[in-house]
Formats: structure tokens, sequence, C-alpha cells
């Protein structure tokens, strides 16, 4: 404990830190001074007003706002051109506002929508008004649109339109007719180096639905910016493995298992904790801050949806984060009982014998006086570093209203400060320190063993954190490396977590609350988050007054004093049963039989089995020549890469209004319009740069084309600052015009312009010309348009679509929106259930001793096919950004999927297959080899059978191509390698089993029978999925899973060795159907391959099923 002299000296030092934190307050947090004079109520009070303005808005709109901040100019600003002091000119000068109150405006089921924007001192800037498609108004001239503006501009935004000039000039041709104009200005007195001051008006028809001021920053910092946030992202990302491989999975499951078997393991308090903490500090949190969730909200949903997702998403956060805390708390708790036999135990600290002693009181006095200490040390590193060694740390400002947006702001900073408080130390703190003690007095080296623990704790943390934007990108791993040690460590290792988490919980309280103690008023949260952030003191004095007296802390509430108590040993169990195999002649009831071969033979001689609806031809070209044709086509139209950049192919089935003119036009129009306005499967070549500086890959080069080898489509993305010509429109319609004839095979005189669009970048002038084709769609709003991109004088891309009416889209996502609340509830829980209850059992029997290690490493070992498919994939490439270092993204990539697969597809498939024969062994039915082929054959046609009747009663919503498989490096590998699915063959025995011990032994029991049920519609439910008709999707699944539940009653029933031949067959039969049953192929005799695929994993799961259910007798 400490002492009265301890705390005296303490107290001393935070004294002179609380002084020396006053005099570099404003530099520690490099403080930007914003007057904000117009709170949450008066900017949509402002905006309220405002919208009266407009005929198109009514009273009936609601609002919800928010308090924006434009960090990309801030960021610019402070690393480019001249700093934090430059930036608060920005801030103080009146040209721009970096800070603004953003009101949006808005009503369920209705387009129209404004978002109306005020500076901080209350004064009008801007506002953006949504018109619909179809929504009537006079058009104007471009002339008469410019006077309009110029006219009206200062209605709701208060700058000086006199000291800008006009740059840009587009229009667009709306569906209905009307004309919208768009002008953009630039501020000719006043920049900021690159950056500009620039205002965007738009006109709808004759409304000016939009004044948008706005500070444009180049495209080459932003590039820039990201390459070296990048290395802070990476950096992270090493951390957050470094918890979950080392903490979570390495320290956490061992010592579970270690402590479980020893009596050491106490888990009750720490699950209380962890659920406490999760409520507190996740759930009640977002809904804390339900007032700004509709600044999300999509009006083409209802509200009640919306807030169903809102609610669901909050949830399964929460949930999630409770097992990582329990996971955490759990192990932690155990580690320190163990390792520090003088601390107090963790869940005694508060308890009534304990927290009023002076021990507990001195000890959280000292808790408390180090914050200001640690303040005082985080402050002077930020001011030493960032003048000496040139560090930086974004700026902000002192006043956060959207930190108050919430329902109780003073909540806010303490459920956020308790998760990081007391999470952060005992996963960050707790765990691996413990941890380092116990091995190094395992081999007599316990302080080599601390010392190394506290290095390694404090790189981790300082890692874990090192995505904030701070430069250079170990800046926080430096800032916190010491702190780790000499305050959080130094904490633990002489008073135990919890003081070490009460500082951390009250140092983050003090930075998080800043907003409400720089803002006016706000008594009541000043008030609450003070009696927040002495809590713990509050209960020492609360315990002190009930006994009346201080008490000591006796031997039994330290850690020392903790008796551990060793489970049971049930000597009768430890050997797993050898079964074996049964001669029983009625395993397959042939009655049951002959209707299951009369229902499939009904199925599959009826509907077509294979849902590909679309045919398409083979490639008639590999990987190499559809590079080759994109080069040639490059260098046809003098195209000249810099040195440096390489071509990636890879195929895509996606686009546009497929869906749209699929469901609304009919298969008819959709075959008509496939290969020119729509486009089906196909090569896309990407020509990108990885390496060198980043400001020399901006560039890249996107081509389409077909499996034939025709130039489809085109996208040559030039960097911002590239150099070219600064076309008038008429120059640069008249090259559109040639190049829609060229490259999209259209006749001036069978289209019409209807939209011309400007994009004055720093040294040319870009255009975008859309021209819609003559010939009308039965389908109000939809039309075909073509558009030619022109960057200078150079043609940088043609493309053409199916335009999509607005309505029809929000409808899309209204429906998709609801159809998968309703899928998510039917068919998540079932699954969690079975997983989870699958996880447990597996667990339980591990930290039992009863798990046959041998055979999990027999299925865990195919992990490496998983690994290798990995190293087989392309397909990362075709989306990689180029603005990041890519040593960065390919290791990140590559570890996450390595480590991904080494946990699903290794740790877990030796937890699953090591005990699922002990799990299933009570109620097995010990079958032969020959009878699970069989079955597996039977059930797997069954099911199909059932699918495919299930999707002839589906609304027919989208085409179905076949899938090929063009992104891999050697696509042979991908076809042969079948052994990634182990995994659900483990839940299909394991599920089975569940059902068999529900219906108690699949007998007649009405109630056994009806959860059984319930459970197969949860579970297989997504193996058909659900559409917007939610009756006839609620109708299908319950019948398809009446289907399934008969499969698993009358043929599965207690045979589980028929699950691995049934899950096989099923995979197998997805990826015959996905080639239409070998209508096309990726590569020559791809066919042929897949057979022998089945035939040697057919040979492979006949061995794995005889270990796994220890079929020693041949049959």
């Amino acid at each position: 404990m400490i002492n009265n002299k301890g705390i005296i000296t303490t107290l001393v030092l935070a004294v002179l830190s609380t002084i020396y934190l006053g005099s570099v307050w404003n530099d520690f947090f490099g403080t930007l001074n914003v007057n904000v004079s117009m709170d949450r109520q008066q900017a949509i009070k402002a905006a309220s007003d405002a919208s009266k303005q407009f005929d198109i808005l009514d009273d009936s709109f609601e609002q919800a706002s928010i308090y924006n901040f434009d960090d990309s100019l801030r960021n610019f600003v402070e690393l480019k051109q001249g700093g934090k002091e430059k930036f608060q000119e920005i801030i103080d000068n009146d040209v721009y506002s970096p800070y603004n109150w953003m009101v949006r405006s808005y009503k369920e089921g209705e387009i129209v929508e404004a978002m109306f924007q005020f500076k901080p001192d209350g004064s009008a800037n801007g506002y953006r008004i949504k018109i619909p498609e179809e929504y009537d108004s006079d058009s104007l001239d471009e002339e008469d649109a410019l006077a309009l503006v110029k006219q009206n501009i200062n209605n709701q935004w208060s700058g000086n339109f006199s000291d800008y000039n006009l740059i840009e000039s587009s229009f667009k041709e709306m569906p209905n007719g009307r004309i919208d104009h768009s002008f953009l200005f630039e501020h000719n007195l006043q920049d900021i180096g690159e950056a500009k001051y620039r205002l965007r008006a738009t006109v709808s028809g004759s409304i000016i639905n939009s004044v948008s001021p706005f500070a444009f920053v180049p495209e080459s910092f932003q590039r820039e910016f990201a390459n070296i946030r990048s290395d802070n992202d990476t950096i992270a990302i090493f951390a957050n493995f470094a918890f979950l491989g080392i903490y979570l999975l390495g320290i956490g499951v061992t010592s579970l298992i270690i402590f479980y078997r020893n009596g050491w393991l106490r888990w009750k308090k720490s699950v209380l904790a962890a659920a406490f903490v999760a409520l507190f500090s996740n759930i009640l949190l977002n809904l804390n801050f339900y007032p700004t969730i509709w600044m999300a909200y999509d009006t083409a949903s209802s509200k009640s949806q919306f807030l169903t997702e809102q609610l669901l998403g909050m949830v399964a956060n929460g949930i999630l984060m409770f097992f990582i805390l329990a996971a955490s708390f759990i192990t932690a708790e155990s580690l320190t009982r163990r390792a520090f036999p003088k601390h107090i135990q963790i869940w005694k600290t508060w308890t009534s014998n304990v927290a009023n002693s002076k021990r507990v009181l001195n000890d959280t006095i000292f808790a408390y006086l180090i914050v200001p200490i640690k303040l005082a040390l985080v402050g002077a590193f930020y001011i030493l570093m960032e003048r000496n060694f040139g560090f930086w740390s974004p700026a902000s400002s002192s006043f956060d209203p959207n930190y108050l947006a919430s329902i109780f702001p003073w909540y806010t900073g303490l459920a956020i400060s308790l998760q990081a408080g007391f999470w952060e130390e005992m996963l960050f703190r707790a765990v691996p320190i413990a941890a380092g003690v116990l091995i190094g007095q395992r081999y007599n080296m316990r302080f080599t063993g601390l010392m190394v623990a506290m290095v390694i704790q404090a790189l981790i943390f300082g890692a874990g954190h090192a995505n904030y934007p701070a430069q250079p990108s170990y800046a926080r791993v430096v800032e916190l490396f010491l702190p780790s040690i000499v305050v959080y460590g130094m904490i633990y290792l002489r008073l135990g977590v919890v003081f070490g988490a009460i500082t951390h919980y009250v140092y983050d309280v003090v930075l998080f609350s800043l907003p409400i103690w720089y803002s006016s008023g706000y008594m009541f949260d000043k008030f609450m988050t003070v009696i927040g952030g002495l809590i713990p003191l509050l209960v020492i004095l609360y315990f002190r007054m009930k006994h009346q007296k201080w008490s000591d802390v006796d031997s039994s509430s330290l850690n020392g004093g903790f008796v551990p108590t060793p489970p049971e040993k049930k000597t009768s169990e430890h050997q797993e049963v050898v079964s074996t195999v049964s001669t029983a002649s009625n395993v397959l009831n042939p009655k049951i039989i002959g209707i299951a071969l009369i229902f499939v033979i009904g199925i599959f001689s009826t509907f077509k089995l294979s849902n590909v609806e679309v045919p398409v031809n083979s490639p008639s070209i590999d990987k190499e020549e559809a590079i080759s044709i994109a080069n040639n086509f490059l260098s046809n139209n003098n195209i000249i890469l810099p040195e440096g950049y390489n071509a990636y192919a890879f195929d895509d089935s996606s686009y546009p209004s497929s869906s749209f003119v699929w469901e609304e036009l009919g298969q008819d129009s959709y075959m008509s319009l496939l290969g020119s306005y729509i486009l089906g499967p196909r090569w896309k070549v990407r020509f990108a740069k990885f390496d060198g500086p980043v400001e020399s890959r901006a560039r890249e080069i996107m081509i389409s084309m077909d499996f034939e080898g025709n130039i489809l489509r085109f996208n040559n993305r030039f960097p911002e600052s590239e150099e070219g010509k600064q076309l008038s429109r008429e120059e640069a319609q008249v090259i559109a015009e040639n190049a829609l004839s060229e490259y999209l095979g259209m006749n001036i005189s069978a289209v019409t312009l209807t939209s011309a669009q400007e994009s004055q970048k720093p040294n040319r002038l870009d255009w975008t010309f859309t021209f819609t084709d003559n010939n009308e769609l039965k389908y109000e709003g939809a039309k075909l348009q073509n558009i030619i991109s022109i960057s200078g004088d150079q043609i940088s891309g043609f493309t053409k679509f199916v335009f999509v009416p607005e309505e029809w889209a929000r409808m899309k996502r209204d429906r998709e929106g609801l159809s998968g609340i309703i899928g998510t509830l039917f068919t998540v829980p079932g699954a969690i259930f079975v997983i989870g209850l699958l996880l447990m059992r597996s667990f339980k029997l591990l930290m039992d001793r009863k798990i046959n290690v041998r055979k999990g490493l027999i299925f865990g070992s195919f992990a490496i096919f998983g690994i290798l498919s990995v190293f087989n994939d392309s397909s990362f490439l075709n989306t990689m950004p180029t603005n990041q270092p890519i040593e960065n993204l390919m290791t990140t990539y590559y570890i996450s999927s390595i480590g991904g697969a080494l946990i699903a597809l290794g740790l877990i498939n030796i937890l699953l297959f090591g005990t699922l024969n002990k799990l299933v062994q009570p109620s097995i039915n010990n079958i032969k080899i020959k009878d699970a082929i069989l079955g597996g054959v039977i059930v797997a046609s069954t099911m199909i059978a059932s699918i495919v009747l299930a999707g002839s009663f589906q609304l027919d919503l989208n085409p179905n191509f076949a899938i090929f498989n063009l992104t891999s490096y050697y696509p042979l590998y991908d076809t042969l390698n079948a052994y990634t699915f182990f995994g659900p063959i483990a839940f299909n025995i394991f599920l089975a089993a569940i059902l068999y011990d529900i219906t108690k032994g699949w007998g007649n029991d009405i109630k056994g029978n009806l959860v059984a049920y319930i459970l197969v519609v949860s579970v297989f439910t997504s193996d058909i999925g659900f559409q917007y008709d939610i009756a006839r999707s609620i109708m299908i699944a319950l019948l398809y899973g009446a289907v399934i539940f008969a499969i698993f009653k009358f043929i599965i029933k207690n045979n589980y060795a028929m699950i691995p031949f049934y899950t096989l067959f099923m995979r197998f039969y997805d990826r015959f159907a996905a080639t239409d049953f070998g209508a096309v192929s990726s590569y020559p005799n791809e066919l042929l391959f897949m057979g022998l695929s089945l035939i040697l994993a057919s040979f492979v799961m006949v061995s794995l099923t005889k270990k796994l259910f220890n079929m020693n007798v041949k049959g």
C-alpha cells in the first residue's frame, strides 16, 4: 500500500504538475480558438426558419444536426502551409469556416430533404436541397441560371460573392426534361498555397437548390497524407494481431486451461463485470447518441426499419464486446491472483470489508494524484517533440458540440473512460505482466520475465494507439512507452490492476469531458462528470460511513489468501469409447428412401438444377491474352504509361442496373441490352503502379472487354495536377462525338446530348458529356445513356449504362433493408446458438483433458490448403489503393488472411474435431462406411431437390450467370482444393446431435419436435435467402425447413457418419452448378478436373470419417 509519506510526496508532485499544465495547456492540446455562439437548438431553429423560403419544404419535416469539421484542410495547412497558427488565422478570417453546424431536414418516405449550414457564430453558410428527378420546374438557360445565382446567393450564405470568379459551368437534363445547372466559383483574392476557397451553386429548373462553400485540397496532398497515415494503421494492425494472438489466444487460452485444471480459475464475477461494462460503455453509450443517428437515415425506408437496424447493430456490437471483455477480465484476474499474492483480490477491492480500509483509501488517492502527473508528462513530451523533433499532432477545437449532441453529455465521457480504463488495464497491462512474472518464475527468472513483459506491454499498448492522426507514425508508441511502464505498469506492480484502471479512467474522464467544461452552462453535466470521476472514492467513503470505522484488509482478501479448488476428476470418462461398426440392416429405411428418391427424381426431371439463367460462352482468351489486348489498345491510342506500371487482369460479372432491367423490363429486354448497355461476365484489366513516390502512382487505367477480347469500357484516370489543354465546350464536344462513334458505335443522330459537365483542374480543363439514346425504354424515367470523358484534349473514358429512376432505386433499398432485417432475425439466432454451444462444450472438454489431440491435428493440418489459397488468390490486387505503400497493404492482407486461416481452419478445427466424437458419443449410431456414403448421397440429393424446389417459388429478381474462377494464379489448385469446409461438417454433426437430444431420440414428443423444427428453420433458411415479399419468403422458409426437418428425422437421425459425405456432395453440387454443369469453364478440361477432385475428396473423406468415428471394422 501507499503510506502517508508517499501520499504527501505524490501530492506535491501533482500540484507542481497542475501548475505546469496551467502554463502550457494551450501548447499541449494545440487548442484552436473557435467562438461558438450558436448552440444546437439555435441551429435547428435557424434551419427551420430558412426552410420556409422554399416551397418544396414544409413544417412536417424533422431535423437532426451535427457539428462538422474540415479536417482535410486542417491537415493540409498544419503540415504544408504554416502550421497551427496559420489554421487559426483561417478560423479568424471570415472567408471560409472550417467549423459548421449541419442541420438536416428530412421526412420519412420523401426524396426531398435539405441540409442547412451555419458558421459557429450563427451566420448562414450555405445549404443543399435534394430535388427529386421528376420534380417539375421551369427550366432556365445557362445565362439566366447564372444571373439567378448572382442575384440570390446571399440569401443563405454570408460571404462576399464579389471576391469569387466563375471557373466551371455545367448542365444536366433530367428524365422529365428539366434542365439543372451547376456553377463553381473560386476566391480570387485569397488561397492557401495549392488549396483554394471555392463555392458551388446549383440550380434545379428555376430553384437555387444549393450554395456550398468548401476548401479545395489538392489530390497530391490527399495521396501523400494517406501514404504516411498507412504506416500508422499498419503499426496499429500489428498491435491488434499481437493482443489477439498473444494476449487472448496465447496467454488467455493457455492460462484458462491451466488454471481450470489446478483449481485457480474463477469466472462468474469477471463475467458480471464484463456484462456491466459492455452494457454501460457500449450499448447504452450508443443509445445516448440517439439524436445524431438520424443524420444517416435513408428516407427510402421507414423510421421503424432504420431504428431496428440501428438497435440490432448496437446489440450485436455489445454482445461481441461482452465476450472480448469477459475473456480479458477472466484472464487478467486469474493471472494476477496467481502472480501477485500481496495484491488485493480484484473483485474484493470494493466489497464491504475491504473498501473501508485505509489501504484502499491511500491507494485510491494515489491513483487520483497520478492523473495530473501523467498529463504533465504527456504534455511535456509533445511540446518537446514538436519543437525539437518535428512531431505533429493535429490541433483541435476546445469546444465540440457533437459531444453535447447526446441525450446526457456527461454520460459520454464516463462511459468511454470506463471501458478504456478497465479493459485496457486488464488486457494490455495485467495479462502480459502477470504472464511474464509467472513464466519467469517458472524458470527461476522472475525479474527477467517481469522486465521483458514490461517492455512488450508498453510497445503493444503504444502501437495499439498508433492509428491516431499523429506523425511520425510511431509518435504514439514513443509517447505511451514511458507512461506504460513508470505510471500504469508500476501502479499495477505496486498496488494492483484496479488502481491502475482508476488512474486510466480518471485521466480519460478529464480529456473526454473537456467539451463540457469549455461550454457555457451545462452545470448539471459538469456536476455529474465530477461525481462520475469521483465514484471510486465515493465507494470508499460510503463503506466508511456505513461501518463508522476504518478496517484492515485481512489475508483472506489478498491474492495469497485464495484457496484453489481443483475440479473433481472422473477417471471413468477419461478414455474415449472406441465404437464398433453396427451391422444393423435398417440404417436406411427402404420406405423413406423410396419416398426421397421419388421426390428427388420428380424435382430433377421437372426443374433445372442450375440457377444459371443467362447463357454465356467460356472465355476464349486467358488472363495474359486479355492483358495483351489491353496493351494493344493503349498503344493504338497513343497512351503511354510511365515506367513501373503493371497490368492486372480479373473477371467481373456485376454491373449497375442489371437487376432493374431484369426485374422491370423482362428477360427479352435484358438480353437485347446485354453486351452494350449491360455487361455480363468479362475481363477487366487494371494498369496501376504500387511503388515509387506516391505522386508518381496517381494515374490508373481500367479496361473492360468481353471474353472474346472486344473492348467495352475504358477509364483513364489522370492525376489531378497533370497538365493538359483548356478546351471550350464546343471543342471538347467535337472530340466526344467522334469518340462516341469510334468506341461505342453510336451515330450522333441516334442520341441527344443531355449533360455537359465541366471540371477545372489546376493545369487543364476536363469535360464529361452524357448522350442519351433516342430509343425509349418502357419504364418512365429510365434512359439508355452513353458517357464520354475528356481530360484536356485526350479521351479519358467511355461507358454506357441504363439510367435507373430514383424512385426505383429507393424502393429497392427499402425492400432489401426490410428483407435483410427479417432474414437476420430468422437465421442468425439459430446459427449463433449452435456455434456457441459447440465451441463452449468443445472447450470444456479441452479443459477436462478429454480432447483427442492426434485426431484434432489431423483435421487441423488441412489449414495448409487455406493458407495456400491465400497465396493463390490475386483478387486483392484488383482494388488495392495506390496511395499507400504496397509493403503495408500486402503485409496487412497476408497476415490477416493467413491468421484467419490458421484460426478458422487450424485451431478451431483442432478443437472441434478433437472433441467432436466425445460430444456426440452418447447418441451416435455406428454405421458402416458404405451406408454413410449412400446416406450422404441421398441426403445431399434430397437437400438439393429441396433447394431447387424452394427456388422455383421465389421471385426472379436478378440475372444469374455462371461463376468463373479467373483471378487465381493457378485455377487448377482451386479446383482440386476441397478441404476448407470442415467447419460446416462439425457444425452439422453437432446440430444433428442437438436435434436428436431435443426430440429424445427422434421420438414423437410434440414439444421437442417443434423446438427442433424451429431450430432447423433458423439454421437452414440462409440456404434460400429472404426476399422483399416477406409473406412469401416466410412461407417458403417454413416449407423448406419442414423438408430439412424430415431429412434429419427420418434419414440422418443419429447416423452422424452420413454428414461428412452429404456436406462434401453439397459442396461439389455448388461447384458443378456454378458452371452450369460444364456448359462453361474457366480453363480447358475444368469439368474433368472437378470430377477428379470429387473422387479424390471422396476417398479422403472416407479415411477422415473412419478416423473421426473410430470405424475400425471394415464395411
